[in-house]
């Protein structure tokens, strides 16, 4: 009994490893494609204040935790691709997060990242991004704890 006690929570963290990277699937595979986009010029067009309620720490010290209000700055992308005229507001494949790294303003040059077979899906930022694989953190923790285990035995 207290053997499955101790496997419980290396197992439960490899569970939440999985769904985690399961649920980040979409977002890994196309960061991963990304890699291999082509690129071409694009200009920033517009830009707005998005702001959401996210759980975090609170408190002077950060001894509770409660409601956050986060803003992120979107912006809006214009890019044209054999002629044609696209945009987008993805900043790249990961969480909202991310996008707290770009700072442009409008009528700035950047450079947009776009998938060959769709040009209406692009980025600014290509690849993998920390934040769509943090399921690796608990799934390697799980994994970590198993291999103690066994070597504990």
């Amino acid at each position: 009994m207290l053997v499955l006690c101790f496997l419980a929570i290396p197992l439960s963290l490899i569970c939440l490893g999985c769904i985690l990277l399961y649920a980040e699937r979409k977002l890994i595979s196309k960061g991963f494609r990304s890699y291999f986009w082509p690129h071409t010029k694009g200009v920033v067009k517009d830009m707005r204040h998005d702001s959401y309620i996210v759980t975090g720490l609170i408190g002077l010290s950060g001894t509770g935790i409660g409601p956050i209000r986060q803003t992120d700055v979107l912006y809006l992308y214009q890019y044209h691709v054999a002629g044609k005229e696209y945009q987008t507001e993805d900043y790249c494949f990961g969480a909202r997060g991310e996008m707290r790294r770009a700072t442009y303003m409008i009528g700035q040059h950047v450079p947009v990242y776009y998938n060959p077979n769709n040009p209406a899906e692009a980025v600014i930022e290509r690849g993998l991004k920390a934040t769509a694989l943090i399921g690796l953190l608990p799934l390697s923790l799980g994994l970590g704890g198993l291999l103690v285990f066994e070597y504990l035995q």
